[in-house]
């Protein structure tokens, strides 16, 4: 508040009264202090002058400082800064280093509105964030692979070159690459190794093979040697190569004339006729090998043999047999066997005798039973049976029931040759076959007609009645024929369905097309479209309407929709905004005349007025003086039937209670109309919120979802029992029991249950079935197996016969015969072996025979002469030579034996080398190679480090092992058999505090986080070096951060802003404050004194 004196006067009698402040002279608020010379004003703050007539220019004195621009209001000022300040009057230069923008600590240098970085060695850009590739310059020298660090690069070198920037040519020689006693030459850049003898391969780490030409013959086995090789050789040969063969017949080792035929690693001695032996040295024994049949005497003569034949066989070995059978002995069709020297013959059913000319009497061993007379037949007999019984032999007795004389269900009883009838309730007669009219009697009423039944009777009802006697007249409704909750009417006969409006048809079953009318239910204005449901209609309502009818106008003004204070004018689906002068637009958003300089606060908008000054226009959804309050649009309980109103930013939502719905939660749900009421039900809605459904008689439950038990209030008879129908019940007769009073068991095998034949035999409640052979089960229903298990021997298959019980036949195998195979056919009748052969039966129930023949055949059935090429005997592709002692084969390499039949083992001789596993094939053989070598024999050493590509990776050198896996010489920054793993130098955790580990090749770089640096990040940065503080404050250093002591009378983060001390008025008596460093001085006005002007010197 400032005062300003103006000049007085005086009025009253004798001017003794003055009182200058009466025509209140002071003007904007101020307040008029009245003295004897005049008065003074003390003006609002804001103003100022005599009279406070004028608007202070706080900006008068410049307070902006820093080329900031001062905007003058009411009683104070606002300063907008230039870039690079901030502060009240602009007074505090902005740290833009505060954020920390230089990275991999690079030290930031601030500046006006800016700031500049000084990066480590090794990074650059604005904030340092971008390594400098020192391998740009390409620094490496031949051919050495340049790798950027962190200020600084790696030089990764080929093999021949070492040092910094693979400047150094490696000696080769030095190191022992050349191996095995091998001359090394080096080379710039380069070495070569001159191999000694019998060595090869770069290194000289290569054995020459000399077994890999196969210098060694006739199966010999090669073994490599250093420069050199010997061969070891097959039996029967010799040489240094094995080349030359051993002759076995030079000392002539054969008798009797016999033939030397010369082979390997042995001989053979081609025999005359009459002598055998390895060296023809034994007489031949013709008679050796039986080639007399049937027993006959052999006489061995040289070279020869003779054979006394028995009687009944001839020729030269007395191979032939005389068949006794060719003139038909046997009679009565009997089958004649040729036996040596005679015959048998094997009768059919019914002869006897040697040759079956006899009738056999089948009645002496009296088969006939129960008293029969035998008959005796041809081949057979027949029996005379007594009455009463049956069956080939007489043996069964004649069931007379089996014929069901007894009629209508009658149980009959087996007797000898005779039967009686059991009969049911209502039949009568020997055979039961008189039913018993029992509508003599009957009670049935309202002019039913009887029909009789069986112990029973039925009564047929006219139209309109019901019940056993036709004594209850129908109820027609029972039966609920009136659908979507109509009102059935019962008539004699008949009913009648009184439907609801929305129903139509005999039954109400038909669904009234409510939109079908010229009108329609739905809103009239026709904006509205109606859908047609099942019992119902749906109005689809249009914009702006709502309601079951789509008839009532929705208020769009509910929703304030209308900004800046604006009047909401509801519509037909719309609203208008009649807005106040200053804005327009549909919803009045938009303003007219804006302020250039908003001094309003915010959630606000300044408008100029016409007239001058302005005006501040709180934003919607906020008032108050400043518009610091945000509206309550819940506050006017706009949602109804209880809802729940949530609050939100210039509008609202409702969150309706159950049962209502629309945006106010105006709208009733209607519950019927999804018709949940079930079986009739008729739905109720009088209850809000819910629903109640009116069940018909006979339903219950919520929806009359549940049929009620009408048997649980029983009115049957003790010996009947209970069905639950529809609104009542029905008394019936147990399961098994008939009659008016149940007091009759039905005959359970009315139903004929027995299958395939079986017969029913009826008892108390239940039936028994007795099973025709082959069949099982309590209905017969089970056909037994009668192949399982298996009656036919020597595998025969076993196949039943359909539907005839346990009757089967066997399929037999080739070899057996007989109804259940049981037969072993004998091959050996036919003399299947030829040339004297023997021939065996097998006797382990396979069929099959074997030959043993003579030395003189070979082959299934002897069929080969040993002697003759005729018969192609050499296998295996051997020659065959024909000789004066027989015959000879030369047999294909691999094979031996007389005809070549035996596969030589060429593995025994052990050819394979290096550990290979040996394979025999026909013939031949094949060597399986271990790892590392190869070759017919596994002779050869596989050279790894030929292969494409290299097994050595990421540039190793390769080192050639014998017969093993290479040797890898690995670079810096890789490991493993074969170099093929990147050393993780992260592995050891070498980075500190927090930092992260990038893996490099032999190397790593950190990436520190804020606040650290150094190669592992081990430093913290001590922010205080640059001097952040100002104005002598004490900086102390924090992680990533530092803070600033400021000494008394400076704040600010680095103590840049001198303290206002004047901020707190602390002048008093409208005395001039002037700011100094940590206090500040009063410059009193006339009148007063003191430390801070509180003395008043009048």
């Amino acid at each position: 508040m400032k005062e300003h004196f103006g000049v007085g006067m005086t009025y009253g009698k004798n001017c003794t009264i003055a009182n200058f402040c009466l025509s209140t002279p002071c003007l904007n608020g101020g307040s008029c202090n009245d003295f004897l010379e005049g008065f003074n004003c003390t003006c609002s703050d804001g103003y100022e002058g005599v009279t406070c007539q004028s608007e202070t220019d706080e900006c008068g004195s410049t307070p902006c400082q820093n080329g900031g621009q001062c905007v003058d209001l009411l009683a104070r000022y606002e300063c907008v800064c230039a870039g690079g300040y901030s502060g009240a009057d602009c007074q505090i230069d902005i740290n833009e280093c505060g954020s920390s923008p230089c990275q991999n600590g690079g030290i930031c240098q601030d500046g006006i509105d800016m700031f500049s970085c000084d990066c480590q060695p090794g990074w650059e850009g604005p904030t340092c964030a971008i390594n400098i590739n020192e391998c740009a310059s390409d620094p490496c020298q031949n051919q050495g692979t340049c790798q950027d660090g962190t200020n600084g690069y790696t030089c990764r070198c080929t093999i021949s070159w070492e040092g910094t920037h693979c400047q150094t040519d490696v000696d080769e020689c030095l190191r022992g690459y050349c191996r095995n006693g091998a001359t090394c030459s080096h080379g710039l850049g380069t070495y070569s190794c001159t191999c000694a003898a019998g060595w090869t391969g770069q290194n000289c780490t290569d054995n020459v093979d000399e077994c890999q030409s196969s210098p060694c013959r006739n199966g010999g086995s090669c073994a490599d040697q250093v420069n050199g090789f010997q061969c070891n050789c097959a039996t029967g040969f010799t040489g240094e190569l094995c080349e030359e063969e051993v002759n076995e017949c030079m000392s002539q080792p054969c008798f009797h004339d016999g033939t030397c035929v010369d082979q390997i690693d042995g001989f053979r001695c081609g025999c005359p006729s009459a002598w055998t032996g390895p060296r023809c040295e034994t007489e031949v024994d013709e008679c050796s090998s039986s080639p007399c049949f049937y027993e006959s005497v052999c006489r061995d003569l040289l070279g020869g043999y003779e054979c006394d034949c028995v009687q009944g066989t001839s020729g030269r070995n007395c191979e032939v047999e005389n068949n006794e059978c060719s003139s038909l002995p046997c009679q009565n069709q009997a089958n004649c066997i040729d036996l040596l020297n005679g015959f048998m013959c094997e009768c059919p059913p019914g002869y006897t005798g040697t040759l079956c000319g006899q009738d056999m009497d089948e009645c002496l061993s009296n088969p006939c039973e129960n008293g029969a007379t035998c008959q005796d037949q041809l081949s057979g007999y027949a029996c005379t049976c007594l009455e009463g019984y049956t069956g080939r032999k007489c043996q069964v007795e004649i069931n007379e029931c089996t014929s069901q004389p007894c009629q209508n269900g009658g149980r009959c009883v087996d007797d000898m040759n005779a039967y009686s009838c059991v009969c049911r309730a209502g039949f009568t007669g020997d055979r039961c076959e008189t039913d018993i009219d029992e509508c003599e009697s009957s009670d049935c009423q309202n002019g039913a007609t009887c029909t009789d039944g069986i112990d029973d009777y039925t009564c047929e009802c006219v139209t309109g009645y019901e019940g056993d006697f036709c004594e209850s007249e129908i109820d027609e409704c029972a039966s609920f024929p009136c659908t979507n909750n109509a009102t059935c009417v019962d008539t004699v006969g008949s009913y009648r369905c009184d439907c609801p409006s929305n129903f139509q048809g005999t039954n109400c079953a038909d669904d009234l097309d409510e939109c079908s009318s010229v009108s329609g239910p739905c809103n009239p204005q026709g904006t509205a479209e109606c859908v047609n449901t099942v019992g119902g209609y749906q109005c689809i309502c249009g914009q702006g309407f709502e309601g079951r009818h789509c008839d009532v106008d929705l208020d769009e003004c509910l929703s304030d929709p209308c900004y800046f204070g604006g009047t909401c004018v509801d519509g037909p689906d719309s609203f208008s905004c009649l807005c106040p002068p200053e804005f327009i637009g549909t919803r009045c958003e938009a303003v007219v005349r804006q302020c250039n300089f908003n001094p309003c606060s915010v959630n606000s908008v300044c408008v100029d007025k016409p007239e001058g000054g302005l005006t501040c226009y709180c934003f919607p959804g906020y008032y108050g003086d400043n518009c610091e309050t945000e509206v309550n649009e819940c506050g006017s309980s706009p949602c109804q039937n209880g809802a729940t109103c949530l609050d939100q930013q210039n509008q609202f939502t409702c969150e309706c209670v159950l049962g209502y719905t629309g945006v106010l939660c105006q709208t009733d749900i209607d519950e019927c109309a999804s018709n949940p009421c079930q079986n009739g039900g008729v739905c109720d809605e009088s209850v809000l919120n819910t629903y109640g459904c009116l069940c018909r008689s006979g339903f219950t439950g919520a929806d009359c979802e549940t049929d009620v038990d009408d048997c649980e209030v029983n009115t049957c008879k003790s010996y009947q029992i209970c069905v639950d129908l529809v609104d009542g019940h029905r008394c019936e007769c147990p399961p098994g029991l008939e009659g008016s009073l149940c007091q009759f068991p039905e005959d359970s095998c009315l139903s004929d249950p027995c299958q395939s034949g079986g017969t029913c035999l009826d008892g108390d409640f239940q039936y028994q079935c007795q099973c025709a052979e082959g069949y099982e089960g309590p209905d017969c229903e089970i056909d037994i197996d009668v192949c399982e298990p298996n009656p036919c021997f020597h595998q025969g298959e076993c196949q039943p016969y359909p539907s005839r019980g346990l009757q089967f036949t066997c399929v037999c195998t080739e070899g057996f015969t007989g109804l259940q195979c049981e037969g072993d056919i004998y091959e050996c009748i036919s003399n299947p072996c030829r040339n004297g052969g023997s021939c065996i039966e097998r006797t382990d129930g396979i069929k099959g025979f074997s030959c043993d023949c003579t030395d003189e055949y070979a082959g299934d059935f002897c069929e080969i002469y040993r002697f003759s090429c005729y018969s192609d005997p050499c296998q295996n592709g051997g020659i065959c030579i024909d000789t004066d002692t027989g015959i000879l084969c030369s047999c294909e390499t691999g094979f031996t034996g007389d005809f070549c039949e035996v596969d030589i083992d060429e593995c025994e001789t052990d050819p394979c080398q290096h550990g290979a596993a040996c394979v025999n094939q026909p013939g031949s053989y094949q060597c399986e190679c271990s790892p590392h070598w190869s070759g017919r024999h596994c002779e050869v050493d596989v050279p790894e480090c030929n292969a494409i590509p290299p097994p050595c990776q990421n540039g190793g050198m390769c080192l050639e092992q014998a017969g093993g896996a290479p040797e890898c010489l690995c670079l810096a920054g890789f490991e493993g058999f074969f170099c093929e793993e990147q050393i993780d130098e992260c592995l050891s955790d070498p980075c500190e505090n927090g930092a992260s580990c990038i893996d490099l090749i032999a190397a790593f770089a950190c990436t520190c986080s804020l606040g650290y640096e150094g190669v592992t990040c081990s430093s913290e940065i001590d922010e205080c070096l640059s001097g952040p503080c100002q104005n002598n404050a004490s900086c102390r250093d924090e992680l990533n951060s530092y803070s600033c002591l400021c000494v008394p009378g400076f704040e600010g983060i680095d103590c840049e802003v001198d303290y206002n001390e004047c901020q707190s008025n602390p002048c008093l008596n409208s005395a001039l404050c002037q700011d100094l460093v940590d206090h500040f001085h009063c410059d009193c006005q006339p009148g007063y004194v003191g430390e801070w002007d509180v003395m008043n010197i009048q």
